[in-house]
Parts: structure tokens; sequence; C-alpha cells
């Protein structure tokens, strides 16, 4: 099993704690407030909190400690949340995009 965590302030300045979990193929995403006692499971999960675990997830990504595959995952329940939005940030590329140029010294000295 998988976790990962963040948190977050909410609009009343209250500390937020977000986990999700990934086990068997599923996500599961739960909360807790300061004020609570438990956590609390999200479903189904809000975009922006879908939003927020693919951030967490490219960074772990980029630094080799997760597989692409569950990135995907995220990405397709974004689309099901919202299927007329995107499912990237703009930090973070999908498969296939290294977010570099094309190949180094292709065409040098050549018209």
């Amino acid at each position: 099993m998988n976790k990962h965590e963040w948190r977050e302030r909410t609009d009343a300045g209250e500390l937020r704690k977000v986990r999700a979990l990934h086990h068997g193929g599923r996500w599961r995403l739960q909360q807790r407030l300061a004020s609570d006692e438990g956590w609390s499971d999200l479903d189904p999960p809000g975009r922006e909190d879908l939003q927020t675990l693919r951030d967490v997830l490219w960074g772990k990504y980029k630094r080799g400690r997760l597989p692409h595959h569950q990135i995907d995952e995220v990405d397709a329940l974004l689309l099901a949340a919202d299927p007329e939005g995107g499912t990237g940030s703009s930090n973070s590329p999908t498969r296939g995009q290294s977010g570099r140029g094309r190949g180094r010294g292709r065409g040098r000295g050549r018209s």
C-alpha cells in the first residue's frame, strides 16, 4: 500500500490534512481537520483534491519514487470527475513529454 499526504488551510484557517491511499489498484482519499478525532473518507473526492494528488505524485515520479501508471490512474479519475477539464497542470507534462527540446545535435552542419 502506498500512502501520500499533504496539508493545507481551509478558508476558515483550520488545518486540513489529506491522505491518499493506493492499494490493489484503487485510490482512497481521506481528510482530517484539526478539530476532528479521526479520518473521514472523501467519496467522491473533489477535483481540487485529485489535482493536488496528481501534483504530489508528479513530484515523486520526477524523483524516481513512483511508477507512472499511478499518475495515469489519477488522470482517469480526474477525467471522470470533470470530462471537459484538462488532466495535467502546467508543470507536470503527460507521459512522453519530457519538457525538453528536441535531441541535441540534430541537423548540425547540414542545410
